[in-house]
């Protein structure tokens, strides 16, 4: 709960950077497109970082950055544990951990490392301007 304006404005930059933070790495994974993506204001309506309809043919994504100081740390230990068994595998090839959280009724959600997911969209980014893939077409 936002007790007053000194709070309401440290969440907002605690929010802001991570926000600039995912900016910063789309703008770097996908350097030809580096235009596709703005940082949208603190409070607006709409997604954290747009994504232009050019890029969004190749990847229909819709990006929005959430900050906690608290309140994650059940999904940040369960995705420390996926790391542990991914490393006990003992696998030549890296092993990127996936983790799966449902709560009640609500639909799964799948978490991992920014960093991975990044790749992950830059792989299909890749095989989509290449032709690859047609399944957005």
């Amino acid at each position: 709960m936002i007790i007053d304006a000194v709070d309401s404005t440290a969440r907002k930059v605690s929010g802001a950077a991570l926000q600039e933070l995912i900016l910063g790495k789309l703008v770097a994974t996908f350097p030809e497109a580096k235009d596709a993506f703005s940082s949208c204001p603190m409070s607006a309506h709409g997604e954290d970082i747009r994504v232009n309809k050019a890029f969004r043919q190749h990847v229909p994504i819709s990006v929005e950055c959430k900050y906690a100081s608290k309140g994650f740390s059940s999904i940040s230990n369960s995705l420390a544990q996926a790391h542990r068994q991914a490393r006990s595998l003992g696998l030549v090839i890296p092993v990127e951990p996936m983790l799966f959280i449902q709560q009640g009724d609500e639909r799964p959600m799948a978490v991992m490392e920014a960093d991975t997911a990044i790749a992950l969209l830059r792989s299909q980014y890749v095989a989509s301007v290449e032709g690859m893939l047609d399944a957005y077409s």
